[in-house]
């Protein structure tokens, strides 16, 4: 069947004379898509990526205007630095369960482990379930048959070794479109084992009180706050009285109410949090390009208090920014600035055969504590690495 659908697919795109390149405004949700969606989505996965961004947009125009270079920090000379407190956090993109992971990744060796494992405190996404209970499961090229994707304890462990665990803070986040593929005892096992692996974790959750604790933590006097929150759960919906099992938030949709994520910033800014990563799931698979209403929905949560906004789910890297905008405190206007990363691509991935899913990147930024107590980016280093 799949071989049918991938000729039909490749029949449209030559009939087209391959106009169907740009990027279109739709939620890409699996809970709610229509044919004609389901008929896209499977467009971009068998050969056709979407590599330009929606038309009359700007958007190209605006990630040239706006690199993610030229952070002030606390001054632009490197002496402006010196002797003020500083932290190195690094940022990667999703891990899928990959069944080569066993045979060493190059990436995950020479200096991608200098770069992301050096750091004082990591953070990436941990795109599936791991539950010994069930056989592991990793996506493939069949789209008849959506995964219900599985990572091994095994792999866990060694991609932690590997990526310096022993040096420094881990963090994984855990809310994403597969959290619930082996349901809710799947969930609460994954979290059982990062516990016993000593690795901090924040999307999911067993209960109302451990969601509503948040993730706030002490690295060398810096109090970082990391917040997850994912566009979907696949066809899998939260019952009653589940809401706490996973942060969920219809994110692609241009006018979904972004307070159920600017409550916790706030809350987390209230709990002394000095900087705020908000971590999201959003976004359309296998495009180069974040929509209008992404970027929009970025620069607003960024106003209400994020510093670095980390996306994934697109199983490709997309344009990051340096989002300029302005705090009124009292009567005084003050310049903030906040990183925003659409998508990293995918840190660890069985994908690599779909063209846009062969290079993530990894990110590393140094954060310093002004004279005036402020915690804030003084530089972004970001690596583009072959996929495994």
């Amino acid at each position: 069947m799949k071989y049918l659908i991938k000729a039909v697919l490749g029949l449209v795109h030559l009939l087209t004379f391959g106009q169907l390149k740009y990027s279109r405004p739709v939620e890409g949700n699996a809970l709610y898509m229509s044919a004609g969606e389901k008929f896209w989505w499977g467009y971009k996965f068998f050969g056709h990526p979407i590599k330009e961004p929606e038309r009359g947009k700007g958007i190209r125009e605006h990630f040239q205007a706006n690199p993610p270079e030229g952070f002030t920090g606390v001054g632009e000379s490197e002496s402006a630095v010196e002797g003020l407190p500083s932290i190195t956090l690094g940022l990667a993109g999703d891990i899928l369960p990959c069944p080569d992971l066993h045979n060493n990744p190059p990436k995950l060796l020479g200096d991608a482990i200098d770069f992301f494992g050096a750091a004082d405190i990591r953070c990436a996404n941990l795109e599936s379930p791991v539950f010994a209970a069930k056989p592991l499961c990793a996506p493939t090229d069949d789209i008849t048959a959506p995964p219900e994707m599985n990572n091994s304890p095994e792999a866990l462990a060694l991609l932690l070794q590997k990526a310096g665990q022993s040096n420094g803070l881990t963090v994984l986040t855990t809310a994403n479109n597969h959290s619930m593929d082996q349901g809710v005892e799947g969930l609460v096992a994954t979290l059982d084992l990062l516990d016993e692996l000593q690795v901090l974790h924040v999307g999911t959750a067993r209960s109302t009180e451990e969601r509503d604790a948040l993730l706030l933590v002490d690295v060398q006097g810096f109090k970082l706050a990391f917040l997850s929150w994912t566009y979907s759960l696949n066809n899998k919906s939260l019952s009653d009285g589940q809401g706490h099992l996973a942060n969920t938030l219809r994110l692609n949709l241009p006018d979904v109410d972004l307070s159920p994520i600017t409550a916790q910033v706030a809350e987390a800014r209230q709990r002394g949090a000095d900087f705020v990563i908000l971590c999201l799931h959003w976004g359309l698979e296998n495009e180069k390009f974040p929509l209008a209403s992404q970027i929009e929905k970025a620069h607003r949560l960024c106003e209400s208090g994020v510093d670095i906004i980390c996306g994934n789910h697109p199983h490709t890297t997309q344009p990051a920014e340096r989002y300029t905008w302005v705090e009124q405190q009292g009567d005084r206007e003050v310049q903030r600035e906040s990183l925003i990363l659409y998508a990293l691509g995918d840190f660890i991935s069985p994908l690599a055969h779909l063209n846009l899913s062969s290079v993530t990147n990894m990110v590393e930024t140094l954060l310093v504590r002004g004279v005036d107590g402020r915690v804030v980016i003084q530089d972004v280093t970001i690596k583009p690495l072959y996929a495994c």
